[in-house]
């Protein structure tokens, strides 16, 4: 597998998760105007526990089918991971279901500032169930390299989510529950097909000498995964409890828009750079290319990052009420902790590459622990903008520790000139649309221009980019343009453009 099959699985992945994902963007404006801020701000919190639900439920599973598929199939065993690693899905489960309807009723009571909450816990609980489901399924495409396979459960989830929430919110006025209840019958149907298509082609076998071995690479992963939503999610618990529902309403919308960028780039990046090396392990320079793939990994979130504050800018007043109009601040301010997220996860695989996952467990409660107490003391006196103080500074400790860590166990040849200049760049990102807070809309997008080509002059005209990479970038934006001008007749072969050679620029006769 080479850099070029790693970036078209990114791109995949990217879609497939976008899409996957895009119905959580493209319902805000349906969340937002069908319900009122409060209700708003009760979704968002029952969502959020649906990630801690779905962790505790996963137990590392899909990790596991990621990094063991190639061993296990080379084998002849592949049917014994599926088997097993679903039946510990399974119990995991229902301990959670256990817990939460008994010992965390009250404190759902007090988050949720409802005295009923048994029916909202079961749909929530229901939902969490199916989506560790479908998450299980989907590290066998990971593993397998079948990123479109992803990208199109992605495009269906999203699709069938988007339309039954407009029916039971719009059309029935169900309220939460219409929109829980749209959750569950979603997942719940692309499971079924998933299953059948997966199981149908690996078979299904329980193997209990597998257990220990799943247990013990996937725990010390789910401790990380439930801290690092702690981390990130926590938050809003402490908003709500300490605040309101609708401080948690204009928080999660801003942080909605801020994981557009985990979303469309870290997650994806995460999810096929992971498996491209861990099937490279014996290449002789997988170490070059890791990072390569790291400087990469920086630019890409400095474009992305400004990418998602121009389309937060310009789509804000569009997809939400006014009441909302903070959430793009705090958008702007979430995208450090969003950047320090995608060093955790190049951290987490230099880790899992060595096989020491327990060091990623350690460090993550560490910080998911001094997350709880910031959060604490800062909500209480800043409300949301403590909540980012805590998020951003928990995730630079998690990021940077990690990271460093990781190089030390697994030592790489860091380019660090490249990252240096990507993170004055990004720094520059966040000052300009800081600066431009409270401007008007032509000089936000006249100043932003002026960045975009800034960059672009000191990409091209630097030293950053070898040659071979500038050709490339070359060669894939002169194709852009192509397409572009190329008219509908000749995209359906009527007329045929000459072609020219890049040495004479003559005209090349094709037969």
């Amino acid at each position: 597998m080479k850099l070029g099959f790693l970036g078209k699985a990114t791109v995949l992945y990217a879609i497939g998760n976008i899409c996957l994902r895009a119905a959580s963007f493209l319902l805000i404006p349906i969340y937002a105007h069908f319900l009122s801020v409060e209700d708003y701000g009760l979704l968002m919190t029952l969502l959020l526990s649906i990630q801690f639900m779905l962790v505790v439920m996963n137990c590392g599973t899909e990790h596991s089918v990621v990094r063991f598929a190639k061993h296990y199939e080379e084998n002849g065993q592949l049917n014994c991971l599926m088997g097993t690693t679903f039946v510990v899905s399974l119990i995991s489960s229902l301990i959670v279901f256990c817990v939460c309807l008994t010992l965390l009723i009250p404190f759902f009571r007090l988050v949720l500032h409802h005295q009923d909450v048994y029916l909202l816990i079961v749909f929530t609980l229901s939902s969490a169930l199916f989506q560790s489901w479908c998450d299980l399924l989907a590290g066998y495409y990971r593993s397998q390299h079948q990123p479109i396979k992803y990208t199109v459960v992605g495009i269906c989830t999203a699709l069938m989510l988007t339309l039954l929430s407009f029916v039971f919110l719009y059309i029935l006025e169900m309220g939460v529950k219409g929109a829980l209840l749209a959750r569950f019958i979603t997942l719940g149907w692309i499971f079924s097909i998933i299953a059948w298509q997966i199981y149908s082609k690996t078979g299904f076998r329980i193997s209990f000498k597998l257990v220990p071995k799943l247990l013990h690479f996937g725990v010390p992963l789910t401790i990380s995964s439930f801290g690092l939503f702690a981390i990130t999610g926590v938050s809003i618990y402490f908003l709500s409890f300490l605040t309101g529902l609708e401080s948690v309403a204009v928080f999660s919308l801003g942080q909605k828009l801020a994981a557009v960028l985990l979303m469309v780039l870290v997650l994806p990046f995460q999810m096929s750079f992971q498996p491209f090396v861990f099937s490279q392990l014996d290449s002789p320079d997988i170490k070059k290319q890791m990072s390569r793939l790291l400087s990469y990994l920086a630019w890409s979130v400095m474009a992305g990052s400004y990418c998602v504050l121009f389309g937060a800018r310009l789509l804000l007043p569009l997809i939400a009420p006014p009441e909302y109009a903070d959430a793009y601040l705090v958008t702007l301010l979430m995208m450090p902790g969003m950047a320090f997220l995608g060093i955790f996860y190049y951290g987490e695989t230099l880790l899992k590459t060595i096989q020491k996952s327990y060091i990623i467990g350690l460090i993550v409660i560490v910080s998911a622990v001094f997350s709880i107490i910031a959060n604490f003391i800062l909500v209480n006196y800043f409300s949301w903008y403590g909540a980012l103080l805590a998020s951003n500074a928990t995730l630079f400790i998690l990021g940077g520790s990690l990271f460093m860590i990781g190089l030390k166990e697994y030592p790489l040849p860091i380019e660090w000139p490249r990252l240096g200049i990507g993170a004055v760049l990004f720094v520059g990102v966040l000052v300009m649309n800081l600066l431009l807070l409270k401007s008007n809309l032509y000089l936000y997008c006249t100043a932003q221009l002026i960045v975009a080509t800034v960059i672009l002059f000191v990409a091209f005209r630097s030293s950053l980019l070898d040659e071979r990479e500038k050709q490339f970038t070359r060669q894939t934006l002169s194709r852009l343009v192509v397409l572009l001008k190329r008219t509908p007749r000749e995209e359906s072969g009527e007329i045929s453009r000459p072609e020219f050679s890049d040495e004479n620029r003559e005209p090349v006769k094709t037969y």
